[in-house]
């Protein structure tokens, strides 16, 4: 296993928090907030849990020079980020519990190694940040030792089910075609009472419009220009195809020849199931044989197309890597569905506690640590070195909470509802 990786979790969430009003969320810290299939979740797991995917939409946001605390309240599909985000953290955690429950299903165990290094990162991250803000944050160690346990757990069983799928992809399934394609717009005029006017005046116009499209050729490529009609488009289209049949340019040239005759032509891998730029665009480019050319009329514009490969190796090899992990991802998915369907779970209100707009993350810079840009995600060696068989951590109940208030549940059966 990779010792980084674990780091990486923590090293994400070495920040500058900037809190109001939470004074009283350390007392809760022990607190249930749910529950799965017996399992209580306490408010500090659940609530240090949060920073973590507090953090990861933070990141998202500094990226394109956004503030996170400003969009809370924006809404997708009828719900703003905050419950969104919340509903995510309560997916998340009923997810790791219930695969946590099921690991020895799976024959999976943490190894000594790897609960060296989840102590070690916790240790680390109590070391780099403030008491007050480890507190504000559930990050005491034991807090964050029991999330870095489950996403362990998670990420390794998670590997074992995605094993059992097919991993045998032919290269006819996975073959990639390459082709260049210019696209010629084109907007037929509607017929409306100009039709009245004299066929003179029409062509006088007609002759303008050519003039001033003369005019432009210079400044503008053919690519970039909206015909008048499809006629128009496709003699253009022909038109290049036709030069370019002339000018013969290799594969390597093609783009750079384009351009001298004030054409885009863009580079596309294709298979026959593909849709850009459009389907009708695919089929035909699915029948030509490698140097061929073809012209598509399409609703909105005029296709000129050639096959540079029939069989793209560097293409066809990453066609193959994406349908491996779909076919794992579904596999999983399909699987994590069944054991879901069987458990019992439920939040409490003490759920909704958990703030997320009383504290500010502040993304550490990558110079502070080489680990930080990479994945947040532990790693899902499956590797058995030295095993411990009590590989589950004890219950993360504080000895002080027996003044802890009984469960008022939300739900009996889901974590679905937002809050």
């Amino acid at each position: 296993m990779k010792n980084t990786k674990i780091k990486s979790i923590i090293l994400l969430l070495v920040i500058t928090m900037v809190a109001s009003s939470l004074s009283g969320c350390t007392l809760m810290n022990g607190f249930s907030v749910g529950k799965v299939n017996g399992d209580r979740i306490s408010y500090g797991v659940a609530n240090f849990y949060a920073r973590h995917k507090q953090q990861s939409y933070q990141t998202y946001y500094d990226t394109y020079g956004y503030k996170l605390n400003d969009a809370w309240d924006t809404k997708q599909d009828g719900k703003t980020l905050e419950q969104t985000v919340k509903k995510e953290i309560k997916d998340d955690l009923v997810e790791m519990y219930i695969l946590e429950d099921h690991m020895a299903d799976y024959d999976v165990k943490l190894t000594k190694k790897e609960k060296k290094e989840v102590k070690k990162a916790a240790k680390r991250f109590i070391k780099e940040n403030p008491s007050r803000d480890i507190k504000l944050i559930s990050g005491q160690t034991k807090y964050v030792e029991r999330i870095l346990t489950l996403m362990t757990i998670k990420d390794k069983v998670k590997a074992v089910i995605q094993q059992k799928a097919d991993t045998n992809v032919s290269d006819e399934e996975a073959n990639q075609k390459k082709m260049y394609y210019a696209e010629f717009k084109y907007e037929e005029k509607k017929d409306d009472d100009s039709d009245d006017k004299d066929s003179d005046d029409a062509k006088e116009e007609d002759t303008s419009s050519e003039d001033s499209s003369s005019e432009s050729s210079d400044d503008e490529k053919l690519t970039d220009k909206t015909y008048s009609s499809k006629e128009e488009a496709l003699k253009v289209a022909q038109d290049y195809i036709n030069k370019m049949k002339e000018k013969k340019p290799s594969n390597d040239d093609f783009t750079s020849t384009s351009d001298e005759l004030k054409v885009s032509a863009t580079e596309e891998l294709f298979n026959k199931d593909d849709d850009n730029p459009s389907k009708d665009a695919i089929k035909a480019a699915d029948k030509l044989k490698a140097g061929e050319y073809t012209t598509v009329e399409g609703d909105e514009a005029v296709y000129a197309i050639y096959l540079m490969s029939e069989h793209d190796e560097e293409g066809t090899k990453t066609k193959k890597d994406e349908i491996i992990k779909d076919r794992k991802d579904k596999k999983y998915e399909k699987e994590y569905k069944k054991l879901k369907k069987k458990s019992k779970y439920s939040f409490n209100i003490f759920f909704k506690a958990i703030d997320l707009r009383g504290i500010t993350l502040e993304t550490p810079s990558s110079s502070d640590d080489e680990t930080t840009s990479e994945s947040s995600e532990p790693s899902t060696d499956t590797t058995t070195d030295e095993t411990d068989d009590a590989a589950t951590p004890t219950d993360e109940t504080d000895s002080t909470d027996s003044t802890e208030p009984a469960d008022t549940t939300e739900s009996d059966t889901s974590a679905d509802s937002a809050s």
